[in-house]
Formats: C-alpha cells, sequence, structure tokens
C-alpha cells in the first residue's frame, strides 16, 4: 500500500467514528506512515458532499461504513431527542424521506471508492472483528484486543427484535 492518508467517511450514526479510533490505533501502535483523518458533512447542509469522486485528491485509502438508512435516522432522531417530522425538518433542512434520498445517493457516490464496511454484519458488538481485519490488511500483527470494546454499554432496545411502534426505535439504539 503506498498511500500516505487515510481518510474515515461514514454514513452518519453507523460506526464511523470506531473505525477511525480503531484505524487510528492500528497506524500509532504500528508506527505505520499514514495520517488517520475522519470527514463527513453537516446534515443540516445536504448540498455539501461526502469525501468521495471529486471531494478528495484521489491518493488517500478511503475506509466508510454504512447502515440502514432508517436506522441512521432513527438512531440520530434519538440521540438528538427528536420526537416528530417537524424537529427533524428543523434540524436538517429537510423531511425524513428527502434525507433519505440524499443519503443513499451520497453512498452510491462513495461506496466504489472505499474500503466499505457494513455497521449491522461488521461494526456494531463486532469491535475485535473489524481490529483484526484491519489489521489483515495492513499486514501487521493480529492483536485480538481493541481498547474500543462497547460490551459494557446498556442499550434502550436490547430486547428489541423489530421496530417499537410507541418509541418508534430500532434495535441497536444505545440509550
Amino acid at each position: 500500500m503506498n498511500k500516505q492518508k487515510i481518510i474515515v467517511c461514514s454514513m452518519y450514526r453507523s460506526g464511523g467514528t470506531l473505525l477511525f479510533n480503531i484505524l487510528k490505533e492500528i497506524v500509532e501502535k504500528n508506527k505505520l506512515s499514514f495520517i488517520v483523518e475522519k470527514q463527513h458533512t453537516n446534515w443540516t447542509n445536504t448540498e455539501k458532499k461526502w469525501v468521495g469522486p471529486g471531494g478528495y485528491e484521489g491518493n488517500e485509502l478511503l475506509f466508510y461504513s454504512y447502515r440502514n438508512v432508517d436506522d441512521v435516522i432513527f438512531s440520530y432522531c434519538k440521540r438528538e431527542k427528536i420526537t416528530d417530522e417537524e424537529g427533524f425538518k428543523k434540524l436538517t433542512n429537510n423531511s425524513k424521506e428527502g434525507f433519505k434520498k440524499w443519503i443513499i445517493n451520497e453512498d452510491k457516490l462513495v461506496s466504489p471508492h472505499a474500503i466499505c464496511f457494513s455497521y449491522e454484519r461488521e461494526i456494531n458488538n463486532r469491535e475485535i472483528e473489524l481490529q483484526n481485519k484491519l489489521e489483515k490488511l495492513f499486514n501487521v500483527p493480529i492483536s485480538n484486543e481493541t481498547n474500543f470494546l462497547r460490551s459494557e454499554v446498556k442499550k434502550f432496545t436490547d430486547s428489541l427484535e423489530r421496530m417499537d411502534i410507541k418509541t418508534e426505535f430500532w434495535p441497536n439504539h444505545v440509550s
């Protein structure tokens, strides 16, 4: 790998910060010659773009995390204590449906240019496995340990198997 910069970009609420922290730890621990950055745009300005085609120089190594778009919105609403469509519009300058279309379009632009990780399959509660995949990618020793385990975090929806009608929360929302 002859890349000098690693950029982590992610669909919101999809584990991008965890991916960034693990990559940064791997780079520092193994003294790799990369700079690790995390970039994404503000939800309130959908005119801005994520890092993707035309949004970076092209010689960076791009990592991207994504998640079910409905879960992205519900997780964000939970975190921001948004309880209705008007609150969502006020905060994001967009309807939920408009936002979903925007985020899906951005995903289609970014994902072909990146090393992609699914929140549901590769990130959530799989911190060690994610770190080991990244260590293999960089051809460094596998540590089987990480500083970023979330096993102690209590989730509001641990017992949910599908969306809760009353709260409109989906499984995996951290309380």
